[in-house]
């Protein structure tokens, strides 16, 4: 564990030793390039998360029983492939760097219960469909992705979803969210048509969709008892 420090320079990570399960280097000055393709196999946690890391990444041959991965909040850049992580990995934050390109969520292993892509540059249509079973946190805000989404079949334990100031268009249908969601940011994108509120989940608290083109009327008779955040602002 080296996080937490101001340790400089760039790393050489393809000869690290063949136990090692647990390596953090967050909250450093780390910069230059890593190769992620050569760590060792029993590698559980890995953290490099706030440091000026910069170049692309491999995210195709990490460890296969690799569950934690943080490279958020670094200059990484270029596109990622999402097809091809390890098949127990459960968290996944890439957020604020440079990433760009399009991504595939459709095969996203199974366990995922965390996925932040926020703050970075990507683009392109998302299919939501089709997104791991167990997802608890989803964030995509920041980005630059477009076209329409579905948010009918979302993961039941999905409890916090951001797709806050993208350039999303069309309708959104919000009568058939997970039951249990309390935090929806929809926000500051290009969604348009009527929205429906006399459906939204029972222990929605928190619910924006302020900054986009919707239009007609809205029934506010029958909000959830939860709800303390309700933003319609700039709208039509």
């Amino acid at each position: 564990d080296l996080n937490n420090n101001s340790f400089s320079g760039a790393l050489d990570l393809t000869r690290l030793p063949s136990p090692l399960y647990t390596f953090y280097l967050n909250n450093n000055q780390f910069s230059g390039t890593v190769d992620l393709t050569q760590l060792p196999s029993p590698l559980q946690y890995l953290k490099l998360a706030f440091n000026q890391f910069s170049g692309p990444v491999n995210l195709t041959r990490l460890p296969s029983e690799l569950p934690f991965l943080r490279l958020d909040s670094n200059h990484f850049n270029g596109s990622v492939d999402l097809t091809w992580l390890p098949s127990q990995l459960s968290v996944l934050q890439i957020d604020s760097n440079h990433f760009t390109g399009t991504v595939d969520l459709t095969r996203l292993p199974s366990p995922l219960y965390v996925l932040d892509l926020n703050n970075n540059s990507f683009s392109g249509a998302l299919d939501l469909t089709r997104l791991p079973s167990p997802l608890y946190t989803f964030y995509l805000n920041n980005n630059q992705f477009s076209g329409t989404v579905d948010l009918t079949q979302l993961p039941s334990p999905l409890q916090y979803l951001k797709l806050a100031f993208n350039q999303f268009s069309g309708p959104v249908n919000l009568t058939r969210l997970p039951s249990e969601l309390p935090f929806l940011r929809l926000d500051s994108n290009h969604f348009n048509g009527s929205v429906d509120l006399t459906w939204l989940p029972s222990q929605l608290s928190v619910l924006q969709i302020d900054s986009n083109h919707f239009t007609g009327t809205v029934d506010l008779t029958r909000l959830p008892s939860p709800l303390y955040v309700l933003d319609l602002n700039n709208n039509s």
